[in-house]
């Protein structure tokens, strides 16, 4: 995070401090943080709080876009629940690093204040906050949490069709892996509640597409593409329940692997024919490992 905050150039600086002035010796965290703040010369007093505040922060996060003044804004609140050790929690100085990408194309567009351009990452470090964006020409589609910047939950209420785009056009590793997660899970909350009505299960074809073009475009980065391709396990699909329903879990995420492979079958086989590497073909195989695919 502090990387996050200061950029390249003045971590760089705090870490030649930091060593030259603990090279040896049995330095504390406090003394890694006054090396960055002496260096950089920026206040990281209340950054300090992660270190001695328990608990992770939530951050829920609304937009608005003024299509007459070409203005977005994003209204972001932080809070930290209360734990046994500490009931009462501080703000926390948290970066948030970000991007806007076109709802209509996908393109990405520049962040900008009047006509300066402005940082990525947002300082939030009160409870509400609002950073406004300007010459932002059509309604945007928000990647937050790039690079997942700080470990904090996100609650932002994405659309299905905002999550597509993010995983088609999003320049972020961490943006798109993360998309493919939440519409991954979507899908199976949708096909675990048509399963317990005794319904017949589906899968879109907007995802479909979208992992059409993942494949597509897989050349530069396979490994992404085959952690992007994996569904989330059963265990981590089921800490989102109150009432967990393992036999249907299980069905639906079947299904869902069943239908991914036979979909993509022509393109999930040449993908995985052209990576020799042991690691990526052994996370395609777990999606090629069904009756209509026969691996060679």
């Amino acid at each position: 995070m502090i990387h996050t905050l200061l950029g390249e150039e003045k971590f760089q600086q705090g870490m030649q401090l930091y060593v030259a002035r603990h090279d040896g010796s049995a330095a504390t965290c406090e003394d890694f943080v006054k090396a960055m703040e002496d260096a950089s010369g920026v206040n990281l007093e209340q950054f300090r709080r992660w270190y001695s505040q328990s608990g992770t922060p939530e951050l829920t996060i609304s937009d608005e876009y003024d299509e007459t003044r070409k203005a977005y804004r994003l209204h972001i609140s932080q809070m930290t629940p209360a734990t046994h050790d500490q009931m009462d929690k501080l703000n926390l100085h948290i970066p948030l690093k970000v991007a806007l990408y076109g709802e209509q194309d996908g393109k990405r567009i520049p962040l900008q204040y009047e006509l300066l351009t402005v940082s990525d990452v947002l300082d939030v470090t009160a409870e509400h906050q609002t950073f406004e964006f300007h010459n932002v020409t059509q309604r945007p589609v928000p990647a937050l949490l790039c690079d997942f910047s700080a470990p904090v939950r996100l609650d932002y209420n994405y659309t299905t069709e905002q999550l597509l785009t993010l995983l088609k056009h999003a320049e972020n590793d961490f943006v798109r892996w993360d998309a493919a997660q939440m519409l991954y899970t979507n899908e199976l909350r949708e096909n675990l509640s048509r399963y317990q009505q005794h319904q017949p299960l589906s899968f879109s074809e907007g995802l479909v597409n979208a992992l059409t073009f993942v494949l597509d475009n897989s050349a530069s980065l396979p490994e992404l593409t085959a952690l992007t391709l994996t569904l989330p396990k059963e265990t981590e699909f089921a800490e989102s329940f109150k009432t967990i329903d393992p036999q249907g879990i299980a069905v639906v995420r079947e299904f869902m692997q069943h239908s991914i492979a036979h979909a993509l079958q022509d393109k999930l086989l040449a993908v995985y024919h052209q990576n020799q590497c042991g690691n990526i073909k052994s996370w395609l195989k777990i999606l090629l490992n069904e009756p209509c695919v026969m691996l060679a």
